[in-house]
């Protein structure tokens, strides 16, 4: 049996992956209360008989769940039985949080940052064969870009974050003609400047590919101001990183405006976070 530990308020997202077990496995294979336990029933009892028959205990981390005195003891009981080797105790991170101390040592299905439907799919291979295989393997990205609005039009500072990155070639695209805007390297006396085209499936996108004699460090960014010359609403597909004349890579990329707002993120797969989406993998935001 597969026992899911949260707290009520939770409910929302653990209850599609609930029935998504449910379809694989079976209801009687799942303890869920919202069928595992009955009206009259005891709470305790039930949660007890649960947990004795549950060779697994999927248990959901959130504000909610680390204040819940129930969630607490369930997963409390669970790991008692896990030490004796009697069940597989699987904390799955559903907020940005901190996990648990008696937990740290574990690793853990990461719903926060993968999604519903991978966490969806490992957990279902958790079941089946207790373990996960990794489809991708890790990606590694050396460079992040931190975009911050100014009166003008934005600033791009790229960053090593471990070591030095000695190809300092970088483009930055965007959905207007080059004439919506215009770059520049600050903190550098000299930069090379070149006029890209591409298309992000369909739709054409324009910019400059900038580079300097140099290297990218932890401590020495690239810094590149774009200024805007006919357009109010510059939509920017990406920024990219061109480490030899025939490779592009998309650099991980935030940013925030004057007022402190979050300007729309890159994930590391690529995919914009609170955006408003104008074609595949690119998002958008307005200049005052």
């Amino acid at each position: 049996m597969f026992f899911l530990s949260h707290n009520s308020a939770d409910k929302p997202f653990v209850g599609p992956i609930a029935h998504a077990l449910k379809a694989v496995f079976g209801e009687s294979s799942v303890f869920y209360d919202s069928w595992s336990i009955q009206p009259g029933e005891s709470i305790l009892g039930a949660m007890s008989e649960g947990l004795e028959r549950a060779t697994i205990v999927f248990v959901f981390f959130t504000k909610n769940s680390l204040a819940s005195k129930m969630v607490t003891l369930e997963w409390y009981s669970a790991l008692m039985r896990a030490t004796n080797n009697r069940l597989k105790i699987i904390p799955v991170r559903a907020e940005d949080i901190e996990m648990p101390v008696l937990l740290a040592d574990r690793l853990y299905v990461d719903l926060y940052t993968q999604g519903m439907d991978v966490a969806i799919a490992q957990i279902i291979e958790l079941c089946r064969s207790g373990r996960v295989e990794s489809a991708e393997p890790p990606v590694f990205h050396n460079l992040r870009a931190t975009l911050t609005e100014t009166p003008e039009g934005l600033t791009v500072t790229v960053l090593a974050t471990h070591f030095l990155e000695p190809m300092a070639r970088v483009s930055i695209m965007s959905f207007e003609p080059r004439a919506a805007f215009t770059v520049k390297v600050e903190g550098d006396l000299s930069f090379d400047q070149f006029e890209v085209s591409g298309a992000m499936g369909t739709t054409p996108i324009e910019g400059y590919l900038v580079g300097v004699n140099r290297a990218i460090t932890t401590k020495r960014p690239l810094i590149i101001k774009l200024t805007r010359q006919t357009a109010t609403l510059l939509r920017i597909a990406g920024i990219f990183h061109h480490p030899s004349d025939h490779e592009q890579v998309a650099i991980p990329t935030e940013g925030f405006d004057r007022t402190g707002r979050s300007l729309p993120k890159v994930t590391e797969s690529g995919r914009p976070v609170g955006a408003t989406m104008v074609g595949p993998n690119a998002w958008t935001w307005r200049l005052s």
